[in-house]
């Protein structure tokens, strides 16, 4: 499931959230938790199979959207 986004400079995009129910967890750092481990597995299988992914490499929101910042 993702969330329809509008922005002015991107127009609209998708955003897809890290968990769709939050019920299951405490709080939101025990879902990023949880979803650092599903990283860490990723990063695992891929150093184990030396293959290299440059689409799943793990980027910031804030590298992300730099170049819509002209003071960046």
């Amino acid at each position: 499931m993702g969330h329809l986004n509008y922005h002015v400079k991107l127009g609209h995009y998708l955003l897809q959230p890290l968990c769709l129910r939050m019920e299951d967890y405490t709080d939101a750092n025990a879902v990023f938790n949880e979803w650092g481990a599903v990283i860490q597995i990723r990063d695992t299988n891929l150093a184990q199979t030396q293959r290299d992914c440059p689409l799943q490499r793990e980027i910031s929101r804030r590298e992300l959207f730099r170049r819509l910042n002209p003071t960046n």
